[in-house]
């Protein structure tokens, strides 16, 4: 005897439940607050961590990744790697501060001598992030690109 078919599940690729939705958003909102609405010296301290774990996260999915997941980390890490020299040159730049007279010495200070700028560290910062996406799915797009070709 045959079992009677069964329904395909419904949904598709964006379908999350209630929980997820509730951490990305719990994230999301801890991660604003930590890059806008936070003091000067937690905003510097979030985006050298930011900028420094999403270098190590995209070298590590390059190592141990298979497939697109270790192109799409390849693709990030170019852009994570400007951003992260750019962090860690900024940092040295504020140890010197520590250490003369002539550089200014925190956040705030360095934020009021570049206030010209009109500079906003944490929208540099997403879009640092997003810059990394972006370099990511390029890099995804054309191995597609090249593998689609191949098999013409």
């Amino acid at each position: 005897m045959e079992d009677p078919p069964t329904a395909a599940p419904r949904g598709g690729l964006f379908r999350f439940s209630l929980l997820a939705l509730l951490i990305f958003t719990a994230v999301n909102a801890a991660t604003c607050s930590l890059l806008f609405a936070s003091p000067g010296w937690v905003r510097f301290c979030s985006i050298m961590i930011f900028a420094f774990a999403f270098s190590t996260v995209w070298v590590a999915a390059m190592v141990y990744g298979r497939g697109y997941l270790r192109t799409f980390a390849i693709g990030a890490l170019c852009s994570a790697a400007a951003g992260t020299l750019f962090a860690a040159f900024f940092l040295a730049y504020m140890s010197l501060g520590l250490m003369t007279s002539n550089y200014p010495s925190s956040w705030d200070s360095w934020a009021e001598e570049f206030e010209h700028l009109k500079f906003e560290p944490a929208l540099a910062t997403l879009i640092f992030f997003g810059l990394n996406i972006f370099t990511g799915l390029l890099g995804v797009t054309t191995r597609w690109l090249i593998e689609s070709s191949r098999r013409l």
